[in-house]
């Protein structure tokens, strides 16, 4: 223990002497006293208690970013006894014992294969449960047994994780401590989201557009960010974009901040260069929705990439860096970038939450989306393990279908060979209920730099809204 650092000391020697076989009531008592001491929690920021009258929904423990209880508590806690079979088994057995169905990790999440009442962490923050009152509904979820832990995250109705499934260890409990200060300081950080596929031509740009607007839409804040040098997202939303001269570099000129440590600065530098968008809807101009947008011309984000000064890591690094300080000024922040494998789509992976992979109907199509959801997520996943970072995304929330000329309709002969070639793929992901038509009020929107949501009334503007309820404000538990 003489490299564990001293913070943590008493946490690990209380682990180590918990018994195998811990009965959940008794966890408190051996371990996550030590942990709520840890982080410095007060008495009245942990409460056991109901999250509604009628809903039978009492966690572990609701912990608060303060001694006011009158705003929601950003952590529930689900926690879940010892046993010697999980405490004992080697690591792949470990994972292995952890996944089954009737086991206590899927207990703790809330699914029901013992018991059609059990409760955990997808009940927990279920948003669509009108009986859990709004001061009860908490942004983060925590499952622990002493053996296993893992976070997970809720915005609006999308339930996800924030880390991987972990196993407890002298090694991973600082982790542990540090992930869950993370979550008392960043409440309200917005969800970084991409629509991406390695496949171009899919619609990507003009779902990034459009699902955002939805969410506008919905009063939430939304910020687009184009690096696609390209610039079609710009193009699309800016009618003077093609007139328009950007006179520096601000990205570089961000990163020069970053790298200086002035990060007021670079964020300042970052809000200065963007554009916010007001649109109203047609025939109600009374009812509208903003949109923030913020793109570099082609030439400075090329210029940035051939930028030789600094490692292409460190670029990506300072890219974090820098979506994270912006990340606390909205709900949600799209990011654009080209299907291409430039320094631009690499930041993009890497500073995202989620992806929402967009695919045509196409083999093709379908072929790169499962490979993004089966391949680049994982790398990506790993390359933030081996830079220690804290939580562990991207993680996909479905591919959507888009462009679609028609709608998928079942057992029709392109729904079996769809199915087919995912069968063949073994694609595990989610397949969004929502299918994308082509409809030429998209192309008007295009045509007139405007969101179709604009036309709040079209089957375009329907059909986008239907995917932002789907994905992001109903209740979405994602798992992988």
């Amino acid at each position: 223990m003489s490299n564990i650092p001293k913070k943590y000391a008493d946490i690990v020697q209380a682990w180590k002497e918990t018994p195998l076989d811990c009965a959940e009531d008794m966890l408190s008592i051996f371990v996550i006293a030590h942990i709520y001491r840890v982080l410095k929690l007060g008495p009245n920021q942990v409460e056991k208690s109901g999250l509604g009258k009628g809903t039978g929904l009492i966690p572990d423990g609701l912990i608060y970013a303060d001694e006011n209880r009158d705003k929601a508590p950003v952590i529930v806690a689900e926690y879940k006894k010892r046993i010697p079979e999980l405490a004992t088994a080697d690591e792949a057995t470990f994972m292995q014992l952890c996944l089954q169905e009737k086991s206590l990790y899927r207990e703790a999440l809330g699914y029901r294969d013992n018991n059609p009442k059990n409760n955990g962490i997808r009940q927990y923050l279920d948003n669509s449960n009108e009986k859990i009152e709004k001061n009860r509904l908490a942004y983060y979820g925590l499952v622990f047994n002493g053996d296993f832990f893992q976070i997970w995250r809720r915005v609006d109705g999308l339930i996800l994780p924030l880390t991987p499934l972990q196993r407890m260890t002298e090694e991973t409990i600082p982790l542990l401590i540090q992930q869950l200060e993370h979550c008392l300081k960043s409440p309200r950080k917005g969800l970084v989201v991409s629509n991406w596929n390695r496949k171009g031509g899919v619609g990507k740009t003009t779902n990034t557009i459009n699902v955002g607007a939805a969410l506008a839409l919905e009063k939430k804040k939304v910020l687009l960010i184009d690096w696609d040098t390209q610039n079609d997202l710009a193009r699309n939303l800016l009618p003077s974009w093609e007139a328009k001269e950007q006179k520096e570099d601000f990205w570089s000129k961000c990163l020069d901040k970053l790298y200086n440590k002035l990060d007021s600065e670079a964020k300042e530098i970052l809000k200065e260069n963007t554009e916010n968008l007001e649109f109203c809807l047609e025939g109600n101009k009374k009812r509208t929705f903003s949109l923030d947008v913020l793109s570099a011309e082609e030439k400075w984000l090329n210029l940035f990439q051939a930028n030789d000064s600094l490692t292409e890591k460190r670029k990506v690094e300072f890219m974090q860096k820098a979506i994270h300080l912006l990340a606390f000024d909205y709900d949600y922040i799209f990011i654009d970038t080209s299907p291409n494998s430039d320094i631009w789509t690499r930041s993009m992976l890497f500073c995202i939450d989620a992806l929402l992979i967009p695919a045509d109907l196409s083999i093709k199509a379908l072929h790169h989306a499962v490979e993004v959801h089966d391949i680049t997520i994982k790398e990506v996943r790993e390359g933030k393990k081996i830079n220690k970072n804290l939580y562990f995304s991207p993680w996909n929330l479905g591919v959507a279908y888009s462009n679609c000329a028609e709608e998928l309709k079942p057992n029709s002969q392109l729904e079996k060979i769809i199915s087919k070639q995912l069968k063949k793929q073994e694609f595990q992901g989610y397949i969004c209920q929502t299918n994308l038509k082509v409809y030429n009020q998209a192309k008007v929107a295009e045509a007139e730099h405007l969101p179709v949501i604009c036309w709040e009334k079209s089957k375009s503007a329907s059909l986008f809204q239907e995917l932002a309820k789907e994905v992001f404000l109903s209740h979405h538990f994602i798992t992988n």
